[in-house]
């Protein structure tokens, strides 16, 4: 499955991108349920907030992080109240249990939750300094952002100076919106939705005054920073103080779940907001796809935020727009091992503002146990703006549609079936598959403007061999290209680039050989580096096929040193990862880990390990044998880790201990 993973990538970041710039490719659900399947195999791809953008050249204070969210039942839109109860009862336990809630005395013990609208807009960031408005930045990919404030600043929708003299800068986040009426009227035939108007207006230099000054930008966090880069938040009613025009348009609804004695309220109805918030996607004055959950500003310092998202904020998705249509035929897509992902074409189906006409059908399984076939009528949402996805076959039409009768759209071989479930093509000299592994070769070298189409030209006019284009001289590519009648400016930028590189990983090399399993940005290339550059390494849990090959003499190891020997011969070095030093100061400390820790604010294992570094520890991950601690997601967890544990004897904590 590891093509489809990388392809799932490739689309996650495709649609993250067309999202932002306001030209989507696939609807809200269809990007909940793509995110929400790379989130389970532990893909670090979803801690990249926002979106890559050219323009965005300027640093925000502070990252512009996304909120983890949770979803609502995808077939009955029933609030998700066990998800969200396990987040709640995680944040109060850690507020409870800090220094800064045992020293307040009783009447300052108080937590609330502020629940508001998510309101489906384009986040902008109105940064001031020393009291004065300096920038409006887009999200962009949550460091860098597009100024916007040369085209705003006139309309009145903030001000251009504030009264705040405590803090050297101040951050006030919105959301851009309009209003759906106004949309409706004089818009709605243009554009598919209110957010995808929003952000074309702000890209276009052909922006009316008039459509412009339509745009409202509502405050939703505000941060403040002094001389030193300390960042703190502060209450959101001081944007209105300040004087945000649309500072009131923030519908909030405050619930004490701790009382200021200390003790929890338990009597508090999830439902019941959930409830409130959901009659505005009809009834609301803009466009909304949820509700966001905040624990107030005073706690925000003892929760913290890990890379991604702010532990002390969870947006709650609504049941995804769906519809009902008719499946006219498949067709079949190649990733780069040659499994197949087959893909229903279907009737055309209007789908929250845009027209589906296809959607994956997943693999042969899903085909077969639902009597996927022509005719079928099936169900589709759209998860988090992205990819039609398919929840339902409505009808059995009999017989499933029959794969034995499909040939690779490349070469013409038959199809097979692998254990039950995975679709490929069984001719390793297959064309296609050759290609799909240059372009994840060439993808691993990370090369910007190097897409697909430009991948498909250099692998049928230049060189099939990904590392031709590091190690031939620069005037023999150019002449190549020339030769064949294609050189042009953006085939010239990239060779500028590849030929800019005077190093690389060794992470990188062995990426770009495309191995079965083994992706770009994984734990196995990571491992697999470890082991070339003799540090201590770890396989277990991966795949045996895949980290097998790479003892001294063995075929794998062979080619990647005489890769290694070529590219150093040609004047790039090969950088191999080293062991971190541990400082005197520094605490080791010997864990183990078991279940999943997004549920306590740490997306990955990865991301929580990280958090113990930042703690001051030297973290080393052992076996349960050898392990000070075990890190657990649940006490009453059941797996064979935790039970060693116990019999040993061994310290056991949750990840929201740390």
């Amino acid at each position: 499955m590891q093509n489809q993973k990388e392809n799932d990538e490739k689309l996650y970041m495709r649609a993250k991108e067309a999202y932002y710039n306001g030209n989507p490719i696939m609807s809200d659900a269809e990007f909940d349920a793509l995110e929400e399947k790379l989130k389970q195999q532990n893909d670090n791809i979803t801690l990249n907030v926002g979106a890559w953008d050219r323009r965005a050249k300027i640093k925000h204070p502070t990252p512009m992080l996304s909120l983890s969210k949770i979803q609502a039942d995808k077939e009955t839109g029933e609030a998700p109240e066990a998800q969200f109860n396990k987040w709640l009862e995680n944040a109060v336990s850690i507020i409870r249990h800090s220094d800064k809630f045992k020293s307040f005395p009783d009447s300052k013990k108080d937590v609330f939750i502020e629940y508001t609208q998510k309101l489906d807009g384009n986040a902008i960031n109105v940064i001031y300094v020393d009291g004065v408005v300096k920038h409006a930045l887009s999200r962009g990919d949550g460091k860098l952002g597009r100024d916007y404030l040369p085209r705003l600043i006139e309309y009145g929708q903030f001000p251009k100076t504030i009264s705040w003299t405590k803090d050297k800068v101040v951050e006030v986040r919105c959301e851009a919106v309009i209003a759906k009426d106004i949309f409706e009227k004089k818009y709605s035939k243009g554009f598919a939705n209110e957010r995808n108007y929003v952000a074309g207006i702000l890209n276009s230099d052909d922006s009316t005054s008039e459509q412009l000054s339509e745009i409202d930008l509502i405050p939703v966090e505000v941060r403040a920073g002094n001389e030193n880069g300390e960042f703190h938040n502060l209450y959101i009613e001081v944007a209105g103080a300040f004087g945000f025009k649309s500072a009131n348009e923030l519908i909030r609804r405050c619930v004490n779940v701790v009382y200021n004695d200390g003790t929890q309220n338990k009597s508090y109805e999830f439902k019941q907001e959930f409830k409130i918030f959901n009659s505005l996607k009809e009834n609301g004055k803009y466009r909304v796809d949820g509700m966001v959950a905040k624990i107030d500003e005073k706690w925000r310092s003892v929760l913290g935020e890990n890379e991604h998202d702010p532990n002390w904020g969870l947006a709650i998705k609504f049941k995804p727009e769906d519809c009902i249509t008719e499946v006219t035929g498949f067709t079949m897509e190649m990733g780069k091992t040659g499994e197949i992902t087959p893909v229903a074409l279907l009737k055309p189906v209007d789908l929250d503002g845009s027209t589906v006409t296809k959607a994956s059908a997943y693999n042969y399984r899903f085909i077969e146990e639902n009597h996927l076939n022509v005719g079928s009528l099936v169900t589709l949402v759209k998860s988090g703006d992205i990819i039609p996805q398919i929840i339902n076959v409505i009808n059995d039409v009999g017989n499933p549609y029959d794969i034995g009768s499909v040939h690779c759209p490349y070469c013409g071989t038959p199809l097979k079936v692998k254990d039950g479930i995975h679709i490929h093509c069984p001719n390793e000299n297959c064309e296609g598959k050759s290609i799909k592994q240059f372009i994840n070769s060439m993808n691993a070298l990370d090369v910007f403007g190097c897409g697909d189409a430009m991948c498909e030209v250099l692998f049928n006019y230049i060189s099939t061999d990904p590392f031709y284009y590091l190690t031939t001289p620069k005037e023999s590519i150019l002449y190549a290209l020339k030769s064949e009648g294609i050189l042009n400016k953006n085939l010239s930028k990239f060779v500028d680039e590849v030929k800019s590189k005077t190093s690389i990983s060794l992470e990188t090399v062995i990426a770009m050989m495309s191995y079965e399993g083994i992706s770009n940005d994984g734990k196995t290339v990571k491992e697999v580096a470890k082991k070339l550059a003799g540090l201590v390494y770890d396989f277990k849990g991966l795949e045996k096929k895949v980290v097998s090959g790479w003892e001294e003499g063995e075929q794998k190891r062979t080619v990647i040193e005489e890769r290694i020997q070529e590219l150093e011969y040609c004047g790039i070095e090969v950088v191999y990862p080293t062991e971190k030093k541990t400082k005197p100061s520094d605490k080791v400390i010997k864990i183990t880990m078991t279940g999943s820790p997004k549920e306590y604010g740490y997306a990955t294992k990865s991301v929580f390990v990280k958090h113990l570094e930042e703690l001051g520890y030297t973290v080393e991950e052992v076996d349960i044998k050898k392990c000070d601690i075990l890190f657990t997601d649940s006490m009453d967890s059941k797996t064979e880790k935790l039970r060693i544990a116990r019999l040993l004897g061994k310290k056991i904590k949750t990840y929201g201990d740390f």
